[in-house]
């Protein structure tokens, strides 16, 4: 079944009493066993009575496809909100925590929710690698890394990490730039990183210097072969970005996304830089870009899969589609909407669908009234998240799986709540539905 689902609460009735945000997925296999977001709504779970916004772990009942389980409040013991979940998990092996930030501390708590959350350390923006060995985050204007071994030490000088899921290596934005740095697997040795390799600076073209401009929302695949990020800057691809729109920047300083290749001798795509805010509709390498769709509006908040052929993001573009078989391109206009970039090796060239809609027989029915925004994905590209702003009614009606049916006649429902979809069996390398 691909379709999409409102997950707060899952099954969708009664509606979530508050505004619920920032999804994610945990970075196991193809069926995924967990999903978080916070929210501010009471009556997801019993006893939710701090009067807090909380982070909530959905876990999966069942085999592969629509994660739709039971929900667990694990820091409903906190008296401060909670926000910002990240979920660990890598290939095969499932999750066992999940990071959040609460009262200008990170906590690290268990997916089943057993026992009392774990202060970390002062700070903010936590990512998690796969196997809870690793936490970054941000801290009084550096990137602090936290060893489950080794106690606490400075990646930089940056703010607002992301960290590769084997938990070798963190990205980051310091003064508009987007930074990487490695680390060997002793991670903090007597509070000092035992780094691996020098700092590279990721949102520059492969000759010259960035043109003017800011970059921002640094994401990493599994093993630091790429990182993907938003940015202002027009010259990214003046050499390269083959298959995604070309050296040209035709919307000029509006926000793009961008897909930068770090380790050229192991990824399976050395392109130095592409740019999945483009859907270039090739049916594979060597033909043409029959699409050629160059993002007519900014986006923003990328995320990428664990072996980094997918890129999802959101964007208020009204031009992109995957083939020009697709005749009712964005029936909601300028909204922002949920977009996949599918950029598998065996193609080489990316192509972009329209994520944020429902399984109506009618693509032209397929949307979203309101804004669908920050983006998640699962680490084989075959499940996303994001939050979206929606009512049901109108013209016309968008009726949502799940919802209570006192939430109608055009009404909003209360506040941004938080949805799952699920695009197919698909692993990377292969197009979802």
């Amino acid at each position: 079944m691909k379709d999409t689902l409102i997950q707060t609460p899952v099954g969708g009735s009664p509606i979530a009493a508050g505004a619920s945000d920032n999804t994610t997925f945990s970075q196991d296999g193809r069926t995924v066993g967990f999903m978080a977001f916070d929210s501010a709504a009471s009556n997801l779970t019993p006893g939710d009575t701090n009067g807090r916004r909380d982070v909530f772990v959905d876990k999966r009942v069942g085999g592969e496809g629509n994660l739709q389980g039971a929900l667990t409040n694990v820091s409903q013991e906190l008296d401060t909100d909670s926000t910002n979940p990240s979920l660990s998990g890598e290939n095969d092996t499932a999750a066992k925590c999940v990071v959040f930030q609460s009262g200008g501390n990170v906590y690290m708590a268990s997916v089943t929710g057993a026992g009392k959350p774990r202060k970390l350390a002062r700070g903010g923006s936590p990512k998690v690698d796969g196997t809870c060995e690793f936490v970054v985050y941000s801290a009084g204007g550096s990137v602090k890394l936290w060893d489950r071994d080794g106690g606490i030490c400075t990646v930089a000088r940056g703010s607002n990490p992301d960290i590769q899921t084997n938990g070798k290596g963190a990205a980051y934005v310091r003064r508009g730039s987007i930074k990487y740095l490695a680390w060997t697997p002793t991670g903090c040795d007597d509070g000092r990183l035992d780094r691996d390799g020098r700092e590279i600076t990721a949102d520059v073209p492969r000759t010259g210097r960035a043109g003017p401009g800011t970059s921002a929302h640094p994401a990493l695949d599994d093993n630091g072969f790429y990182v993907a990020f938003e940015s202002t800057r027009t010259n990214l691809c003046a050499d390269s970005c083959s298959g995604s729109g070309g050296a040209e920047d035709r919307n000029g300083a509006v926000s793009d996304v961008f897909r930068r290749t770090l380790d050229t001798a192991k990824a399976p795509w050395p392109e130095h830089m592409q740019r999945p805010s483009y859907s270039c509709g090739s049916k594979g390498i060597g033909t043409p870009c029959v699409v050629d769709a160059y993002a007519n509006g900014p986006s923003n908040n990328p995320e990428i899969s664990g072996a980094g052929e997918y890129v999802v993001y959101d964007s208020a573009a009204t031009n992109l589609r995957e083939s020009l078989s697709i005749v009712s391109i964005d029936p909601n206009g300028p909204v922002r909407d949920v977009f996949l970039w599918n950029g598998p090796r065996e193609r080489q060239a990316g192509n972009v669908s329209r994520e944020s809609r429902y399984a109506d027989p009618s693509r032209a029915q397929q949307f979203f009234n309101g804004p669908t925004t920050k983006p998640s994905m699962s680490s084989r590209g075959n499940y996303f998240g994001f939050t979206g702003e929606f009512a049901t009614g109108g013209d016309p009606p968008k009726p949502v799986a799940g919802v209570d049916p006192s939430c109608s006649a055009g009404a909003t429902c209360a506040l941004p709540n938080v949805f799952m979809r699920f695009g197919g069996g698909s692993d990377e390398g292969f197009e979802t539905g």
